[in-house]
């Protein structure tokens, strides 16, 4: 009897955890990542370069549908969001001008997906892309694991 209360109390426990994740990734010159995830005041944190490979095992078709529908869920949830901040430059003033518009507006189509804050800054001086993205996501254990299940459902029946 005492198994079934830890299991229940554990599940509770794992249920409502107030779980904040928040990951940035920047492309450029040297692409990098860094990870921050709490639970209950506990901060986990990972960090490198991210490594380019070519080929490798190819995911299937389940995953490669459930992965993009599970993030952009963890998205809508309330607490979330999403912050992208871009430069661009071309080397010609009249191009830079209308790829970095043209990426404003990207950003702000994006914001009827999720709630996400978007600036692209013309880099008129040189030519070269920079990308930073910082996501924050603020949940409960239980809207995780309802997220996933939902993702789950729609990613199947697709």
């Amino acid at each position: 009897m005492r198994a079934v209360f830890v299991l229940a109390a554990l599940a509770a426990l794992i249920w409502s955890a107030p779980v904040s994740a928040q990951v940035r990734a920047d492309l450029n010159a040297s692409p990098s990542y860094a990870a921050e995830i709490r639970i209950y005041g506990l901060r986990l944190r990972f960090a490198g370069r991210i490594l380019l490979r070519r080929g490798g095992k190819k995911k299937s078709r389940f995953l490669r549908r459930l992965l993009p529908r599970f993030a952009l869920g963890l998205l809508r949830l309330p607490g979330s969001g999403l912050r992208l901040a871009a430069t661009v430059g071309t080397g010609d003033a009249a191009l830079t001008a209308l790829c970095a518009g043209s990426l404003q507006t990207i950003f702000g189509a994006a914001n009827a997906l999720c709630p996400t804050q978007g600036r692209a800054r013309p880099d008129f001086a040189g030519a070269g892309f920079c990308l930073s993205a910082c996501c924050i996501v603020t949940a409960r254990g239980g809207d995780i694991i309802r997220t996933g299940v939902r993702a789950a459902k729609s990613a199947r029946t697709a």
